[in-house]
């Protein structure tokens, strides 16, 4: 059914079928669970969560008449777009797509509202419209999956074309050892149990306990027992089933754990979403003898951020909001000045995150409340309270004004951008990012950037 979700009506029609079902339920057989605390993981003997725990997923049993029909003619559908589109080159990574039910893993998801004028978003099931629903999923787009009470996305589904690029990077072979960072719906989780042959070899990881039991019981049904599902934080891995052959990250990170690349085993490989406080990189990395080296891949993933304690000084930063100190120094600088237009290079803001550590870009656009003329404003903002820079532009005007809050501040800002264009301007995929003596570097010419 669709549900409209609003700051007015925070709670979800997911949430309260939840708590509704576990009213419900009755202890039956106990299973093991695995959660997480830390660095240490135990293992407990939990309640058998019925299989109707969630009203959106109790309906759902394989296709069934028309509706197996249409999933597996969309299954077809999509592997051949990309294969035709040189996406799509392993066998195993095919039928694995081939075999697997998206619409068992993503039975619901949120959209938002674009009628309302608060944030507001609908719920949408497949108990909507079977047909419709089906259509929907199997097309190139994400999803959000969950949103927080304050009603910002917490998960996304990944865009079919997105997982199969970083599966086909990643090079999954059959009886490797897995280890997934953000199981989220288990979609992914399900076709790397096909693809290594072995549903024991693979291990997923879930800050979110409901959703652990959910994907359980949903890889059950579809592949049978064996997946390792651990409820915890991501950031720590999950010693006990190392090492791994290879590691796959769904949430982007700040910074490489480097749990994970102890837990690899030399020669496996690490792919993951590098996200600094502007932009973000697609890299893999394997494991040597010395340590770990990897090079960026082309166009940045856009996953959402790891939730994890341990990035939460990373998470901070960068909230918009902030209150000006007096300024120092007022001038004005012509239209086609260096900054603020290298600003919106990607390649230079790629640069700017790592040598101004938390370096925050802010724009806004509003009418001038006395002339009616639009005002376009830039603030760029660094580590401390007046690191800030303002240009300001009217709209019609060949010229910036510049605002100055800390000279010292704007002098590194055009060091940085010095040393930018001294190098030559490099792209991300022009960086190699290295762990050497357990501390992840990133190189670029004669720069070497701890991060």
């Amino acid at each position: 059914m669709n549900e409209r979700v609003s700051a007015l009506s925070p709670s979800s029609l997911r949430l309260r079928s939840q708590s509704q079902s576990r009213n419900r339920s009755q202890g039956q057989q106990s299973r093991n669970i695995t959660t997480m605390s830390g660095e240490n993981a135990v293992t407990m003997e939990a309640a058998h969560v019925r299989e109707d725990h969630n009203a959106v997923f109790e309906d759902l049993q394989p296709p069934s008449g028309s509706s197996m029909r249409l999933s597996t003619l969309l299954r077809q559908t999509l592997v051949t777009s990309l294969q035709q589109a040189n996406l799509l080159q392993s066998y195993a990574l095919q039928q694995a797509l081939l075999k697997v039910p998206l619409e068992l893993f993503l039975a619901a998801f949120y959209e938002v509202d674009k009628s309302s004028r608060e944030l507001a978003w609908t719920y949408i099931t497949y108990q909507d419209d079977p047909e419709k629903y089906l259509k929907r999923i199997y097309a190139n787009e994400g999803f959000v999956t969950r949103v927080s009470e304050r009603l910002l996305p917490l998960s996304c589904s990944l865009p079919p074309t997105l997982l199969v690029r970083m599966l086909e990077v990643l090079d999954v072979r059959a009886g490797q050892r897995v280890l997934e960072i953000g199981t989220d719906t288990g979609y992914t989780t399900a076709l790397l149990a096909l693809i290594v042959g072995d549903a024991h070899q693979v291990v997923t990881i879930e800050a979110d306990a409901a959703y652990a039991h959910q994907v359980q019981q949903t890889l059950e049904r579809v592949s049978g027992s064996g997946v390792t599902v651990v409820t915890g934080d991501g950031f720590w891995g999950w010693s006990r089933g190392g090492p791994y052959d290879r590691i796959i990250a769904l949430a982007s990170v700040p910074t490489v754990p480097l749990t994970w690349i102890e837990q690899l085993r030399r020669g496996g490989k690490l792919l993951l979403d590098l996200r600094g406080s502007l932009a973000s990189g697609f890299f893999v990395l394997e494991k040597t003898q010395r340590g770990a080296v990897g090079s960026f891949l082309p166009g940045p993933l856009h996953l959402m951020p790891l939730q994890s304690r341990a990035f939460v000084q990373f998470h901070q930063s960068g909230t918009g909001r902030f209150s000006l100190p007096a300024h120092v120094a007022s001038f004005i600088i012509p239209d086609f000045h260096r900054l603020p237009n290298k600003l919106f290079d990607d390649a230079f803001r790629w640069f700017l995150q790592w040598r101004i550590t938390a370096c925050q870009i802010h724009c806004k656009q509003q009418l001038q409340c006395n002339s009616g003329v639009l005002m376009r404003t830039i603030f760029v903002c660094g580590p401390c309270n007046d690191d800030v820079i303002r240009f300001q532009q009217q709209a019609g005007h060949t010229y910036w004004r510049v605002d100055v809050y800390s000279t010292p501040f704007w002098q590194r800002l055009q060091q940085v951008l010095d040393e930018f264009i001294a190098i030559g301007e490099p792209t991300t995929q022009q960086y190699r990012l290295e762990i050497e003596d357990m501390k992840p570097i990133l190189i670029i010419g004669p720069l070497k950037i701890p991060i």
